[in-house]
This record gives C-alpha cells, structure tokens and sequence, in this order.
C-alpha cells in the first residue's frame, strides 16, 4: 500500500500506567481539604502538614499523569494505518478508522510543536513531532484531517464577555473574598473552600475549546457554546494574543490564553489557529451550493411537510427525480443549508450499508454544526427511526432560533 506520508521524528504515546497518579491527584485534593477541616482533633501543626503533603501530592501527581516518554523512531502514514517505530518502545499500529481528530500544538521553549491524534471521547493515542505549522498541515492532509476533512480542535480561552468568562471571574472573586474574610478570623476551612473555588471556577469555566470545521467554528464553551457558520464570518483576524471572528455588526474576540501580551507559546498557537482558520474559510468561500440542495431543504414546511416530500424522490412533470449521488453532494457540502444537509443523510440513512455509514461518519468529523453533527453521526450509527426524527427536529429548532438572531442583527 503507498505511504503517503513519511518522516523521521519523535513521537509519544499515552502511558497505559495512569491508575496511580489519578488516585494521587484525588488523594492529594482529600488531604488538602480534609486536613484543615479537622484541626480540632489533629491541632494546627497536623493540619498545617495535610494540607502542604496533599498540595505537594496533587502537583507530583499531575506532573506523572501529563508525563508521556518520547522517542526517536519513524512516521509512516498509508492508506490504512499510521505506523510508529521507535528505538525505546515497540511499533505502534492505529488504524485510521479509529482517529477521530487531531489537531496542531505549538512548542514553546523546550517544548516541540506536535500534531496530536485523538480518539474515541477524545482519547489521545499519540504526539508527533513536526518541524512548523507546514509540515502539520502535510501530516493533517495525509490523515485526511485537513480544513475540508475534519474538523481541528484548539485549546483557546472563553471569548471575553461570554457567560463562561463571567461564571469563571466570578468564582475567582469569590473565591478570593472568602480567602481574605477568613484568614483574619482563622478559620483554615473557609480558607480552603475559597481556594478550591478559586482553582474550580477559573480551570472550569475559563478555558475552552475551538473547533474548525468545513462549515463553520464552534466555540465550546462550558456555558452556551457558540456556533458560527462560515456563512455569517466576513474576516479572521490576528487580535492581541487571540483571534477576532468578524461577523455582521460584532467581533467576537476569543483570546489563546489568559496572559495579556501572550508569550512565545501564545503567538505560535495564534498562528496555528489562524492559519487553520483561514484556510477553512476560504476553500468554503471557494465552493458553492448543489443545485439539488433547495429540494431537500425545510424551506418554512411544517416538520410532517417537509418529513413526507423528503421521502418522495419521484420528482413531478416539472422535477426529475433526486438520485443518490445527489444527495450526498448535498450531505458532504458545507455550503447546503444545515435543514438540506439533515433531510439529504435522513433519506440516505434509511437504505445505508457498511460503506454509505462510513461516508456518513466522515460527513460528521468534518462538521461542527452541534445539532447537524449529531444527527449525521445518528445516520452513521444505525440510529432508529425515532432516534433520527427526534435529531432532525432538533436541527429544524436550532435553524430556526439562528435565523431569528441573524434577522434581530440586521
């Protein structure tokens, strides 16, 4: 089978020996609460003790969990496998139906920059090494993960006013008040309660994650995740030490990280991040419509109307009949409105075989619609029926309430 990528580097897979730092990390959070809980009965030294072992515990802990020993070896990428041969561990075969994303992480100082390949649930299987942005996106083109292919996952900060950025100051406020009332009345429990709510509140809802897709980004956030469709993007920008996402009278400013200026790490990932960003919104704006995409979409049908023309493919003295090859040119473009796209793997999904739910399922990786991924990755399952009517009815409700804020925007 031809290689279609192949590189000398150094590459790291997850340890499967994770149990004991995991346990670690717990321990080290129950002593450090705990302990200064009980100081009644353990005194104030004991509680002192408890709660600098069980800090101590978690960072050595945390440290032996994100731990991943690299070595030297070769990368090989064919049309089925990517093979990893190293000199310190034996050769590691995935097969490409099990990668479900991969995405591009800068290096910083002694750090590499790597492509980092993901599966099920976001499992992480292996950390390449690349030389630059370049050689990833040769990497990402030979997976077939590439802007068109599927969509990239980047570690980025919530966007400034969006309400995980005020959930996660506000904890940090809080948390810091509680400190500050607590210390002159020394009462080590509610000291440690507004640590731990300082750490909670700024590690859950501060950082989040940005998906590039074919269709659009995704800003996932902890709270009221955001979709936008390249449809409604007229620019990506460099902003600061992020990126701006220019739409119809806003700018969505979502920064890489919480530094204000952004260090070397910082511009490296901005840079990662524009690029992909760019890149997929240009083949977008280099594509177009199919022609058969109107037919299949709801166009302001009631659900029961547009459910039983779908299913209706004769066409009229006026309509020739919609072929199957039709509506998979409509499922696989990102220019189709999302209502097309769901009626189009709809339809197909009630005749599918082993090979049509395979295209179904690359349809899925490459979007980031919420509601539409969800129900082309129903159509790649298998899914009932039910199952499939109950996802095309949540897509007609996310339409709608798009087009209400698209119309309330001018």
């Amino acid at each position: 089978m031809s290689v279609r990528f192949e590189a000398t580097t150094t590459f790291s897979v997850p340890s499967r020996l994770r149990a004991w730092p995991s346990m670690g990390v717990l321990a080290g959070m129950v002593a450090a609460t705990i302990g200064p809980a009980v100081e009644g009965r353990i005194g104030a030294l004991g509680a002192t003790l408890a709660f600098v072992l069980g800090c101590a515990t978690m960072l050595v802990s945390t440290f032996l969990l994100l731990r991943r020993p690299r070595t030297r070896g070769s990368v090989a990428v064919d049309g089925e496998m990517v093979h990893l041969r190293g000199t310190a561990v034996p050769e590691v075969a995935l097969p490409r139906s099990t990668l479900r994303g991969a995405y591009f992480v800068p290096g910083v100082g002694s750090r590499p920059s790597v492509v980092r390949l993901l599966g099920e649930r976001d499992r992480r299987l292996a950390d390449i090494e690349v030389a630059d942005p370049r050689e990833a996106e040769a990497l990402l083109d030979a997976l077939e993960l590439g802007p068109t292919q599927r969509s990239a996952r980047f570690a980025v900060m919530a966007p400034r006013g969006s309400a995980s950025t005020k959930a996660g100051y506000a904890g940090l406020i809080g948390g810091s008040a509680l400190m500050a009332a607590a210390i002159p009345l020394h009462v080590p429990l509610l000291i440690a309660l507004g640590f731990v709510l300082m750490v909670t509140a700024s590690a859950a809802f501060l950082p989040c994650t940005m998906h590039v897709g074919s269709d659009g980004l995704l800003i996932a956030t902890r709270l009221a995740p955001r979709f936008v469709p390249w449809s409604d993007v007229l620019a990506v920008e460099a902003d600061g030490a992020g990126i701006a996402i220019v739409v119809a009278n806003e700018r969505i400013r979502v920064p890489i990280s919480q530094r204000r200026h952004g260090n070397d790490y910082d511009k490296m990932a901005q840079e990662a991040l524009l690029m992909r960003a760019q890149q997929a919104l240009a083949a977008y704006r280099a594509g177009h419509e199919p022609d058969a995409a109107a037919r299949v979409a709801r166009a302001g049908r009631s659900h029961e109307d547009w459910v039983r023309a779908l299913f209706d493919r004769e066409g009229t003295f006026r309509t020739a009949p919609i072929l199957d090859e039709q509506l998979w040119s409509v499922v696989e473009s990102p220019h189709a409105d999302v209502t097309a796209r769901a009626g189009a793997a709809t339809v197909l999904a009630r005749a599918a075989g082993e090979g049509e739910r395979a295209r179904l399922r690359v349809a899925a990786d490459a979007c980031t619609a919420p509601r539409l991924r969800v129900l082309l990755e129903r159509t790649a399952s298998g899914a009932s029926e039910e199952e499939l009517d109950s996802a095309l009815r949540e897509v007609e409700e996310d339409d709608d309430v798009r087009k209400e804020r698209r119309a309330s925007h001018g």
